[in-house]
């Protein structure tokens, strides 16, 4: 998650237009799958930081010849919330899904 700071964001030039735009950008989409044989392997891209504080120094655009970072207009952080609990049905792990009735 990014903790992005509008008046930082306003001192390097950037309008909060850009900053929805960040924001909206900021996802992480699966590269997908590979069948070979009668196996089937998930396709991981290094392209992630694995350390959450390495986001911060990732590039956002140039201002007057200066790189500014994410550092520079907020903070990333893990945002992911602690599993608490399991659903399971039959002793597997399973979903929990909601069903209502009219």
């Amino acid at each position: 998650m990014v903790d992005l700071d509008p008046r930082d964001a306003c001192k390097e030039h950037l309008c909060v237009g850009r900053v929805t735009a960040f924001n909206q950008q900021n996802v992480i989409l699966p590269a997908g799958t590979a069948k070979m044989g009668e196996r089937e392997y998930n396709v991981v891209l290094n392209s992630s930081p694995t350390v959450v504080d390495q986001l911060n120094d990732l590039p956002i655009k140039e201002v007057n010849g200066a790189m500014v970072y994410i550092r520079d207009i907020g903070h990333v952080r893990d945002g992911a919330a602690v599993q608490t609990n399991i659903v399971r049905r039959n002793g597997r792990r399973s979903a929990l899904t909601h069903c209502f009735k009219k």
